[in-house]
């Protein structure tokens, strides 16, 4: 007789992951990737009141998600990541920046 396990675990959808804010972008002429601001994260609470803590644990790009494009990235305006859950992760999600007018003196 062969005996088999399978283990089942649930996949964590990354929507429901936080992101921190991408800092306004300068307007180049050119497409802008601030791939190194992108930083998503899921949180742990625990105690409560005075004694709560929250601790941060963050994803790894290439391993937790992938960057499936980036969009709107070249004007002025709101630009966009689209990225995709991968590993533990799955779904999708979008992360916004802003691109804003050059300085000109």
């Amino acid at each position: 007789m062969v005996e088999t396990t399978y283990q089942v675990r649930e996949l964590l959808n990354l929507a429901q992951v936080k992101a921190e804010k991408i800092s306004a972008q300068k307007y180049t002429g050119k497409a802008v990737r601030p791939d190194g601001q992108l930083k998503l994260y899921t949180e742990t609470v625990t105690g409560k009141g005075a004694a709560r803590k929250v601790t941060k644990t963050y994803l790894q790009a290439g391993t937790d998600f992938e960057v499936v494009g980036c969009y709107n990235n070249v004007n002025q305006g709101t630009a966009k990541y689209v990225l995709k859950g991968t590993g533990a992760f799955s779904g999708y999600k979008t992360v916004t920046f802003q691109i804003t007018k050059a300085v000109t003196k």
